[in-house]
C-alpha cells in the first residue's frame, strides 16, 4: 500500500470517528492582544537619528560652540550657550511636516535613538 493510500485511510478513519487518537488535538491559538501588533504586522521603519543622541555626521549645528574635540554630546553640553543650542535642535529637528511625510510613505515604525 502506497503512502497516499495510507494517508487517505487515516483521514477517512479519523473522520468516521473510528480512530481519533491517531490525530491529536491541535493546540489552541494564542490569544491576540495589543502586543500582537508588534509581533505580526510588517514593520516599515525609519530612523530619526541625531534628535536626542547627537551624531555629528548627521547634524553639525549643535557642535558650533562645543568644547574641543567637539565629538560628543558631552562636548556640546560643556560648550557656550549649550542650553539654547540643544533646545533649538530638539524643537526643530523633526517638524509636523516630517511626520506627515513619514505617514504618507507608509512607515509604521519610528526608531528614536536615546542614550543614558
Amino acid at each position: 500500500m502506497g503512502f497516499l493510500n495510507k494517508l487517505t485511510d487515516k483521514v477517512n478513519s479519523a473522520s468516521s470517528g473510528r480512530s481519533s487518537a491517531q490525530f491529536p488535538q491541535a493546540p489552541a491559538a494564542p490569544e491576540l492582544g495589543p502586543d500582537s501588533v508588534f509581533r505580526y504586522r510588517k514593520q516599515r521603519g525609519i530612523n530619526l537619528g541625531a534628535w536626542f543622541v547627537l551624531e555629528r555626521w548627521i547634524v553639525e549645528g549643535p557642535y558650533r560652540n562645543a568644547v574641543k574635540p567637539g565629538q560628543s554630546d558631552w562636548d556640546v553640553a560643556k560648550g557656550d550657550d549649550a542650553k539654547r543650542i540643544l533646545e533649538e535642535h530638539w524643537d526643530g529637528w523633526v517638524k509636523d511636516e516630517d511626520w506627515t511625510w513619514i505617514r504618507e510613505r507608509g512607515f509604521n515604525s519610528v526608531r528614536l535613538p536615546v542614550s543614558p
